[in-house]
């Protein structure tokens, strides 16, 4: 699955087992797909995270049969060795993730590739590579799911920047039911989430509620 449209970025949940607890991963993720995510990227990083490779490649291959049987895109944080070997719908890297090589390579091999921003000079240097596919802009809100994460954006901020981008844009960082509105208002294609799927009491309810702004605009179109 390497067809992109604006619509596949709409509801974009991030996980690995450090954010659900290995027992809980699969089930959390199943959950989550019937609810209606759009998209998926395995990131099993930072504190918490498996580190044996034999795990992770288990974990991603259980993870990536999930998204095939629901025709979610699967896409996979950083680890472009993972991503060539499992034969992933995509890779997504990070600024200090020596991004543009394993871009190239992944563009090779047929990947979608996606890039995460957080200023205008990043994104603008986005702009000079035709291999990537999308953008991720963000934190937007602070956010504890990321040990490193850099200053929040802000709507404003992110608005500034969806508007100079060429590429679709997906906002992550803080994003929860109770700011995804106001989010979405900044015409971005879609939100990233982690903890506001992954620690959710009702996940079908929350990845609804995350999807919701997009559902009304496009009622209020047809209407």
């Amino acid at each position: 699955m390497t067809n992109i449209s604006r619509e596949m970025f709409q509801t974009y949940l991030v996980a690995g087992t450090q954010n659900t607890g290995m027992d809980d991963f699969l089930n959390i993720l199943e959950q989550a797909l019937q609810a209606g995510i759009t998209c998926f990227q395995f990131r099993e990083k930072g504190a918490g995270s498996l580190q044996d490779s034999d795990a992770i490649l288990k974990y991603a291959t259980a993870a990536q049969a999930l998204c095939r049987h629901y025709q979610v895109p699967f896409i996979i944080d950083d680890n472009l060795d993972l991503a060539l070997q499992i034969n992933a719908d995509g890779i997504h890297v990070g600024q200090s993730d020596h991004p543009w090589h394993k871009i190239e390579t992944a563009k090779a091999h047929g990947l979608i590739t996606g890039l995460s921003c957080h200023t205008e000079q990043e994104l603008h240097q986005s702009h000079n590579q035709p291999i990537l596919d999308y953008i991720g802009i963000g934190p937007i809100f602070p956010t504890n799911s990321k040990e490193d994460a850099k200053p929040a954006l802000g709507t404003n901020r992110l608005r500034f920047l969806t508007q100079q981008s060429e590429l679709p844009v997906v906002a992550i960082g803080g994003i929860n039911q109770e700011n995804v509105a106001q989010v979405a208002k900044t015409t971005v294609d879609g939100v990233a989430v982690i903890s506001a799927v992954t620690h959710a009491t009702d996940i079908a309810q929350a990845v609804q509620a995350l999807q919701k702004p997009w559902h009304r605009s496009t009622d209020e179109n047809q209407s």
